[in-house]
C-alpha cells in the first residue's frame, strides 16, 4: 500500500478500488486532507497522503455527473402533496487564493421534512430537526448560482406541494429575481431581519437596559400581529434623539415600506409558516464554514468540487457518489 502514495493522479483511477475511492471521498469532504490521511493510518493501517486525498475529491467533485446530482431534487414522498415546500438562500464568504469570496447557498426542504425531537429532559424545550434537504452551493455571481438552482428548485417544485414559500433577507438580487420568476409564490422576510433595525433604534435611544428590552418585546408582538402602523407611531413618540437615531428612524420606515408585502405574519403564522430564515443560515455552518472555513484555510481552483461534494454529501444522496464511482471505474477499466 506504500505504493499507493507515489501514483499520479491519472493512475491513481487505475490502482485504487471503488470501495476505497468512496472512503477516501468521504473522508476528505469530511475533514482536511491531512486528518482523513492519519484517519486512513490510524484506522486501517492504511498510507493514503493527503494530496491523494485531494486529487481524488477535485476529480470527482468536477465531474458533469457530480453537478448533475448536486442540481437533482430528491424524489417526491406522499406526504409532500400536503405540505409547504419552503425555498431560502444566503451567502457567506470563504477565503481564497482571491482573497475573501462569498458562496450562495441555497436549501429546499418540505414541511414533512422538519421532524419533531422527543425529550425526557425536564426544562428542556421541544426541537425540530429538518430531516432531508436539497441544497445547492456554489462559489460565483448571483447569475451563475441561480440558473444551477433554478434547475434544483424547479423540479421540486414540479412535484407537487400545498403551497410553495420563499423566506428571504431582503437582499435586493434575491427580491429581483423572485420578482422575475416566481412572482405567484409568497414570500416571507426573515423576522429576525425585521427586528433588527428595531433594536438599532432601541439601542440608540433608550439607556435603561430594562426598558429598552420591553420597548423591543413591544414591537416583536405588534410585528406578529401584523400591526407595523403603529409601530411606526411608536417611532414618532421619540422626538429628541441624535442624529444617529433620527437616521435610523428614516431607514426603518422605508425599510417596513419596501418590505411590506412580505410582512404580514399574522397571516404567515395563522397558515403555519416558517419566518425564520435560520435554516439556511445554520445550513452555513454544517455545509459550508465546517469544512471549508478552518484555521489557515485558503481555497482556490478545489473550492467548487468541495462544495459540490459537501452539499451531495449534506443532502443526504451520497448513495450516488457511489454509483458514479462504480460506474467510472467500470468505464475506466473497460
Amino acid at each position: 500500500m506504500n505504493k499507493l502514495s507515489k501514483l499520479g493522479s491519472l493512475s491513481l483511477r487505475y490502482a485504487i478500488s471503488p470501495y476505497l475511492q468512496e472512503k477516501m471521498l468521504y473522508l476528505g469532504q469530511n475533514e482536511v486532507f491531512t486528518q482523513a490521511s492519519e484517519t486512513f493510518q490510524s484506522l486501517l493501517q492504511l498510507e493514503i497522503s493527503a494530496s491523494q486525498i485531494s486529487r481524488l475529491c477535485h476529480h470527482y467533485g468536477s465531474l458533469d455527473s457530480i453537478n448533475l446530482i448536486v442540481e437533482t431534487a430528491h424524489p417526491s414522498q406522499d406526504t409532500d402533496k400536503d405540505s409547504v415546500l419552503y425555498v431560502q438562500a444566503d451567502g457567506s464568504n470563504i477565503h481564497t487564493d482571491d482573497g475573501w469570496k462569498e458562496v450562495k447557498l441555497g436549501r429546499i426542504f418540505s414541511e414533512a421534512d422538519v421532524k419533531t425531537q422527543k425529550t425526557v429532559n425536564q426544562g428542556v424545550g421541544v426541537r425540530k430537526t429538518i430531516e432531508k434537504s436539497d441544497y445547492l452551493a456554489h462559489k460565483g455571481n448571483n447569475k451563475e448560482f441561480i440558473d444551477k438552482f433554478e434547475r434544483l428548485l424547479d423540479e421540486r417544485i414540479a412535484q407537487g406541494h400545498k403551497e410553495v414559500v420563499f423566506i428571504t433577507d431582503g437582499e435586493t438580487w434575491m427580491e429581483n429575481w423572485l420578482n422575475q420568476n416566481y412572482s405567484e409564490y409568497p414570500r416571507v422576510l426573515d423576522f429576525y431581519h425585521a427586528v433588527k433595525p428595531l433594536k438599532a433604534f432601541a439601542d440608540k435611544t433608550i439607556n435603561c437596559t430594562q426598558e429598552r428590552e420591553k420597548w423591543i418585546d413591544l414591537q416583536k408582538e405588534l410585528l406578529l400581529e401584523s400591526q407595523t402602523d403603529i409601530i411606526l407611531q411608536n417611532l414618532e413618540k421619540f422626538s429628541k434623539i441624535s442624529d444617529a437615531a433620527l437616521d435610523t428612524k428614516k431607514s426603518i420606515k422605508t425599510y417596513f415600506y419596501n418590505n411590506s408585502h412580505r410582512m404580514d405574519y399574522k397571516l404567515y403564522r395563522e397558515n403555519g409558516w416558517c419566518i425564520g430564515s435560520g435554516a439556511v443560515e445554520s445550513a452555513h455552518i454544517v455545509v459550508i464554514q465546517k469544512r471549508m472555513k478552518l484555521c489557515g484555510q485558503r481555497w482556490g481552483y478545489s473550492a467548487q468540487p468541495m462544495l459540490n461534494l459537501r452539499t451531495i454529501h449534506n443532502s443526504k444522496k451520497w448513495n450516488e457518489i457511489i454509483n458514479t464511482i462504480n460506474l467510472h471505474s467500470f468505464n475506466i477499466a473497460a
